[in-house]
């Protein structure tokens, strides 16, 4: 019995540190915000467009004092976040459901590298949404509610960014 659990906790350690030694050695360094602006902000714009040209309804505009921005946190990571888009509607609403938005703007996804989305969020608060990430770790964001917003955010390497 002994020789059993042994054999299990040996088993157990090995997966772990072979787990280990590949979270290691596959980290991939955070990109900076010269790097990855530029291919963010045009993501923004491509959605609004793809959304505008399918629900000609939907009007994106920018959300005032939610600007692009690099911010840092209280344990000195930074965060560049790309200005917030507004459609001032409902989209699921207006696109019929969430599966209907999902179409339209995965091949603009696809495009910019981020993964396709296949499913819907629950959002603390009466909010639903979707999302998606790249490689880099970044992170596209829908949410709405009585209004819809797009977000695009990723931690970065910039030494220069503010608190």
């Amino acid at each position: 019995m002994v020789s059993g659990i042994r054999k299990k906790i040996s088993l157990v350690a090995s997966i772990v540190g072979a787990g280990l030694m590949l979270f290691g050695c596959s980290s991939t360094p955070l990109p900076t915000s010269a790097d990855i602006g530029p291919k963010y902000q045009q993501l923004a714009t491509d959605l609004g467009n793809a959304l505008s040209s399918e629900y000609p309804a939907t009007v994106w505009h920018p959300v005032q004092n939610q600007v692009t921005r690099l911010t840092k946190d209280d344990d000195g990571h930074c965060t560049l976040s790309i200005g917030t888009l507004r459609y001032d509607g409902y989209l699921p609403d207006t696109a019929g459901d969430w599966e209907h938005v999902m179409a339209v703007i995965n091949p603009v996804l696809k495009d910019a590298g981020f993964a396709e989305i296949a499913s819907t969020e629950n959002i603390p608060g009466g909010w639903t949404g979707i999302s998606s990430t790249d490689a880099s770790g970044g992170e596209l964001r829908m949410a709405a509610k009585s209004y819809t917003n797009l977000t695009i955010h990723s931690a970065v390497s910039d030494p220069d960014c503010v608190t």
